[in-house]
């Protein structure tokens, strides 16, 4: 079928196409009504990275003259017509760049198959090293063939195939495939590696990535931390950065927030207020002992202020409270013998600037 439809499509159809547009010969096209059935597509059939290096190791010791040919067609992925076609202009060892200009298919020089097959790819050191060890002839020009049989005739691609790879395949034990393989078995590891993006792979195989991702999707690598981490762009300095914690007049840092965050909470807030009465629960209770510890009585602090205190409830120059301050005068003499039995030594450890002694005193009289 396939035989029949690439006749009828190709020959055919052209021939009638020029008899009705460039003669004028006819006007109507038997051929628009013509239904084919759908193509079976054979899946590609690369070899496995061993089985590569086994067929090259072949080449190199038991057919040497074709070795270049093969290794370049396994390391470029170069169709067979496009690496048949190559003249010795087309190949830059000194640069390591290869243009691809045409194909040949049964010895005729034609375009390459599609407008992106024309192209100019970078050629790995292995490769150019392997094509500077091929025998150079002494009369040579751009127009060259680049690749030779043994007499200096250009290749034909089935006799070769027939002579040459069929031969190689049996002696390395090797399931039979065909010579295009080699154009299959680069996409496919290379896919496989992961290390280059599919619309490069495509660019560099003169082909679309639309073919790549119908025909060797399964050999696509799987997505690594690297590609993930990719994904929307570098991630900015300052928004990686934790953002510090600015204190807040009113904020109270909470040491035991329940969800383990160690954040501050708004002592305004509804949660900040009882966060705050339970902390202050355990320091009411020590006061109330210390005042029990004490007969009942309200001591003033070791560390209170002299001068505040005479300010509000002491007339300026005197130790006395004002007249006006009548709930004061009943335990005013008491107060005041209690305190003058302190020395200055004594007001000076309990934190007092001032040595004078003071009164003991249950409530401000303001």
């Amino acid at each position: 079928m396939k035989t029949a439809r690439d006749i009828i499509d190709g020959t055919f159809r052209a021939l009638y196409r020029a008899a009705r547009t460039v003669d004028r010969l006819v006007t109507d096209d038997p051929f628009a009504a013509l239904r084919w059935p759908r193509k079976i597509e054979l899946e590609a059939d690369p070899f496995t990275a061993e089985e590569r290096d086994r067929i090259l190791n072949y080449f190199r010791q038991r057919d040497p003259w074709y070795f270049p040919l093969v290794h370049l067609l396994f390391w470029t992925g170069l169709r067979v017509g496009e690496v048949v076609g190559l003249r010795c202009g087309d190949v830059g060892l000194r640069e390591g760049k290869l243009s691809v200009r045409r194909s040949r298919t049964l010895g005729e020089d034609n375009p390459p198959k599609t407008a992106r097959s024309v192209r100019t790819i970078p050629l790995r050191p292995e490769v150019i090293a392997v094509l500077r060890t091929m025998p150079a002839p002494l009369h040579r020009t751009d127009e060259s063939f680049f690749f030779t049989n043994q007499a200096g005739r250009p290749l034909d691609e089935e006799r070769f195939v027939e002579k040459h790879w069929h031969r190689a395949l049996r002696a390395t034990g090797i399931r039979p495939r065909k010579f295009y393989a080699t154009r299959h078995t680069f996409m496919s590891l290379t896919l496989m590696a992961g290390k280059v993006k599919i619309k490069r792979l495509a660019d560099y195989c003169g082909t679309s990535v639309a073919m790549i991702e119908k025909h060797y999707a399964r050999w696509m690598a799987e997505d690594t931390p690297e590609e993930i981490g990719g994904l929307g762009g570098l991630v900015s300095p300052v928004l990686d950065a934790p953002t510090p914690a600015v204190a807040v007049a009113g904020d109270e840092p909470d040491p035991n927030p329940g969800d383990g965050s160690g954040r501050r909470r708004r002592a305004g807030t509804l949660a900040g207020t009882f966060r705050a009465d339970s902390r202050r629960q355990p320091q009411v209770a020590r006061k109330i002992s210390d005042v029990r510890a004490e007969g009942g009585r309200f001591e003033l602090p070791r560390a209170f202020d002299p001068g505040g205190f005479q300010d509000r409830c002491l007339q300026p120059g005197s130790a006395t409270p004002p007249d006006g301050a009548s709930p004061l005068t009943r335990d005013g003499a008491r107060a005041k013998g209690r305190m003058r039995g302190r020395t200055a030594p004594a007001a000076a450890g309990a934190g007092l600037s001032d040595t004078r002694s003071l009164p003991t005193m249950r409530r401000c009289g303001r």
